[in-house]
């Protein structure tokens, strides 16, 4: 889309200065060959017309020239850059008899235009005139004054081909234009254009208004007020753009629909996925690489999709700062992409997600990060690594899990069959030690808090945790741990796990099971062959009924 822009902004600037340039040296009065050779001077290219000037004298003289060629730049790929078949110009004749051209239509009529960069990006549109102009021509004449005198009411080009060569990537492209018109009454004025055209078989059109001759010759703060039709696809582009060549300093405004992507692969020559129909609207600017997004509304694959905030298009994982808003009936919808994302997605559904995210030094900061599966909520404060979301990370947590084992499709494991599940604390990671900080997580009849450090376990070295366990039924977590526990409760368990030096030890332990009451002091020593613990337990009654 952006080549094919580039293409029908370059044919615009390049006829509206070649045309200029010869209608304001044109005079009637004089001959073919000096006519030509002025066009020659001021281009600095080869210009032949084979055929006879006619002229029509009335009111609106009509000037008729049959097969005209403009030469390429030297390092062209081919001798011409124009090719015209007919080339038929309106004059209005009282302007005229004052010295000034009033052009009121130019029609070009089967014309070959090829438009080239070479591997230094130049485009053949750059006129080298052969002189270099003194300081004080370059002070008195400005670089559009004879230009500004011309005015071109209109410019229709039919029955044509353009051709577009990239000498930096050696691409070639073709464009056959059934009907180009372009309107403009003045040199400062908007240009009014109409565009019907075939685009790798696809068909074009363009209807709108662009910025005036003047903004287009010195590329800078064009308006855009347009829409563009490409096979079904609607595009509407209202704004300014700075430099339309690279897209830079783009202040616009899009509305964007369409039934497929088919016809934008074939515009671009790659192969995009069949997401169905698409639709964005929002409002997108540029500065210094970085795109700002305001109220950027899309959906497609039964997903709507909502972002604010700052992205850069040639790094997108990088330095952006987004507000953003995704609701689908099913991660399922995400399939039709999965040659992007890389994996399949369970038909688990509906999701709501809901956030700031953003990126800096290589780690994902997000705030207040609500993500709703069905009635499940997870809610993400704190920041992840980009690289591995499992080392360096620093989160506030809150989830709410109806039952772990519905989640067993997503998470590509089995998992327990018990819930609902709440989760809150703080969790992080530095140097392969885990922190935990008001940590609880509660089942239905059963509630655990921990606070303090984890390391290896293999290690036993460096975690200190303190544990508090509350239950009124062990059995009730039977679907947790996979295993069976005894209907014992009410229990309680609080205590000081920390390993060193290949030992874990077990301190201020107060268990309360039933009518069983104790405290004690564990050493578990796994150094050596045997492994060996040392304990002191105080009790006024151990009940061991329950575990028959």
């Amino acid at each position: 889309m952006r080549l094919f822009l580039k293409i029908i902004g370059g044919l615009a600037v390049l006829l509206m200065i070649v045309l200029a340039i010869f209608i304001s040296t044109f005079d009637v009065n004089k001959y073919k060959d000096d006519i030509m050779q002025i066009v020659r001077d001021q281009t600095g290219r080869d210009f032949d017309v084979d055929g006879e000037f006619k002229l029509g004298l009335s009111l609106i003289p009509t000037i008729k020239v049959a097969q005209v060629k403009l030469g390429n730049a030297k390092w062209g790929s081919a001798p011409d850059m124009i090719k015209v078949k007919s080339f038929e110009m309106e004059l209005g004749l009282i302007p005229l008899l004052s010295g000034n051209v009033k052009i009121s239509q130019l029609v070009l009529d089967t014309a070959d235009i090829l438009l080239e960069t070479n591997k230094e990006g130049v485009g053949n549109w750059v006129f080298d005139v052969g002189r270099k102009k003194t300081e004080a021509e370059r002070t008195q004449t400005s670089p559009d004054s004879g230009l500004a005198g011309v005015n071109i009411n209109e410019i229709n080009i039919k029955n044509s081909s353009l051709t577009y060569k990239d000498g930096k990537t050696g691409k070639s492209t073709r464009v056959k234009i059934d009907e180009f018109v372009v309107e403009g009454s003045t040199f400062s004025q908007s240009l009014d254009i109409v565009l019907k055209a075939v685009y790798n078989d696809i068909p074009v059109s363009i209807d709108g208004s662009v910025g005036s001759l003047s903004s287009l010759t010195e590329i800078k703060n064009i308006p855009l007020d347009i829409t563009i039709q490409i096979g079904d696809a609607v595009v509407k582009i209202k704004g300014t753009v700075a430099e339309p060549m690279s897209m830079q300093g783009a202040d616009l405004d899009l509305d964007f629909k369409a039934g497929s992507l088919t016809p934008f692969a074939k515009i671009i020559e790659k192969e995009l996925p069949d997401i169905g129909a698409v639709e964005l609207t929002g409002h997108i600017s540029e500065t210094k690489g970085k795109y700002k997004l305001d109220a950027v509304n899309a959906q497609a694959l039964a997903t709507q999709f909502t972002v604010d905030g700052q992205v850069s298009i040639n790094k997108p994982l990088e330095g952006f700062d987004l507000n953003i808003k995704l609701e689908t009936d099913s991660l399922a919808n995400f399939n039709k992409i999965k040659d992007l994302t890389g994996r399949e997605f369970p038909a688990v559904g509906p999701l709501h997600l809901k956030g700031h995210i953003s990126e800096k030094d290589g780690f994902y900061q997000l705030d207040t990060f609500n993500v709703n599966l069905e009635k499940d909520l997870v809610l993400l404060n704190g920041k992840l690594s980009a690289q591995n979301p499992l080392q360096g990370f620093d989160l506030e947590i809150k989830l709410n899990v109806e039952n772990l084992a519905k989640f067993n499709s997503l998470a590509g494991q089995t998992l327990p069959d018990a819930g609902p599940l709440l989760v809150n604390g703080h969790i992080s990671e530095k140097d392969g030690i885990y922190l935990f900080r008001g940590v609880n997580a509660e089942l239905p009849k059963s509630k655990l808090s921990i606070d303090g450090k984890l390391t290896d376990l293999k290690k036993t070295d460096g975690s200190d945790l303190n544990i508090n366990f509350q239950s009124t039924s062990l059995a009730e977590l039977n679907g947790f741990i996979g295993s069976e526990l005894p209907a014992l409760g009410p229990v309680s368990l609080i205590a000081n796990v920390s390993d060193r030096k290949g030992s874990y030890h077990l301190q201020d332990i107060k268990f309360k099971a039933d009518k069983t009451d104790m405290t004690s002091t564990m050493i578990i020593n796994i150094k050596g062959d045997r492994l060996a613990m040392t304990a002191t337990l105080k009790s006024d009654l151990i009940d061991l009924t329950p575990f028959e």
